[in-house]
């Protein structure tokens, strides 16, 4: 065959494989423009439902109650199901999630009798200290003695606990205290036996603020690991290439599961 025979099959097949190019490439181009606008629109989905969970975790750190916890919960299901099939944003709110079930209400945390009274006697003793080293007095407070009394007594009943063993009878030692405070005067406002209060309370009660002080580091930092993994994820680029002979969609869809099920089977 000469060239002037075989010159127009060249120039065809050169003109046939350039629309071919052109035609995957404009399928290809469709495809990325169909992804990037469809995963556009499903990332306000997804910063919708991350506003909410920050939203909700907020709230229940700030009140701790059945029904702060329970939207916490609620809006982690939400979180699930935008972000499936998983990865760090669940992961990491399903921790959140369950760090908010050990805060502790604010009732529970609220300052006790006992803890109000004595402070108010520390302030006493700590007033009337100042005057009398302003004045230059040899005098002592008049109340410094019955809050040592009662911080020896407190450290006692503590101790007793921490061993496993049970709180002292004080029923005598309380009885002679407070004989002395009538004799010496005492202030309206001071009962003895509330200020000793209770060690086991006290046990009870630092066990639950240091459950509510870890459970609220734990869910800072886990807000703050939120946002990043979020924003990572919601970052990410459309995907394109996916298994020949598959109908390729993005993860996180519902559509997605379905697909890897029906892959997991073949």
């Amino acid at each position: 065959m000469t060239n002037p025979e075989w010159f127009p099959l060249v120039t065809a097949a050169a003109t046939a494989l350039a629309a071919l190019v052109a035609a995957v490439v404009a399928l290809r181009s469709a495809d990325l423009s169909s992804r990037t606008t469809f995963q556009s629109s499903y990332t306000k989905d997804r910063l919708d439902v991350v506003g909410r969970f920050l939203d909700s975790v907020d709230a229940v750190l700030d009140d701790p109650t059945p029904d702060t916890r329970a939207r916490v919960k609620s809006e982690f299901l939400r979180v699930r199901v935008v972000f499936h099939p998983g990865g760090p944003p669940v992961h990491i709110a399903k921790q959140i999630t369950a760090a908010a079930e050990n805060l502790v209400g604010k009732d529970a945390l609220k300052p006790s009798e006992e803890e109000r009274m004595l402070h108010k006697l520390r302030d006493d003793v700590q007033r009337e200290t100042a005057m009398i080293e302003e004045r230059g007095d040899d005098a002592e407070p008049a109340l410094g003695w019955v809050l040592e009394e009662v911080m020896k007594l407190r450290a006692e009943d503590d101790q007793a606990v921490k061993d496993g063993k049970p709180e002292p009878d004080r029923e005598q030692e309380l009885h002679m205290i407070e004989s002395d405070l009538v004799e010496l005067g005492k202030p309206d406002w001071l009962q003895v036996w509330v200020v000793l209060g209770s060690a086991q309370r006290r046990k009870m009660l630092g066990k639950l603020r240091q459950r509510d002080k870890e459970a609220r580091h734990a869910m800072d930092a886990g807000r703050e690991e939120f946002v990043t993994a979020a924003g990572d994820w919601l970052a990410g680029p459309p995907a394109l290439d996916g298994l020949r002979g598959t109908v390729r969609v993005l993860p996180g869809t519902r559509w997605f599961s379905r697909l890897r099920l029906l892959r997991s089977r073949s």
